[in-house]
């Protein structure tokens, strides 16, 4: 889904952002903020912290398992 939006990062790729990448962010977009991946926070659930760090980004993702969800 992504493989067209990974493309343009590449070194020597010409960044022209047609409609072909437009349908892929369009739909990675969609699959991202779906309520399958978007949940409400649950004051019961153990929260995780993920980050990751480099000499130019700092980065952190706040999560919780849905381990039995619908």
């Amino acid at each position: 889904m992504a493989k067209p939006l990974i493309q343009l990062t590449k070194n020597n790729t010409p960044f022209i952002f047609n409609n072909n990448y437009t349908k892929a962010f369009k739909e990675l977009k969609d699959q991202l903020t779906s309520s399958l991946i978007l949940r409400h926070y649950d004051l019961d659930l153990k929260l995780i912290l993920e980050t990751d760090a480099s000499n130019k980004v700092v980065a952190g993702v706040l999560l919780q398992l849905y381990l039995n969800s619908k």
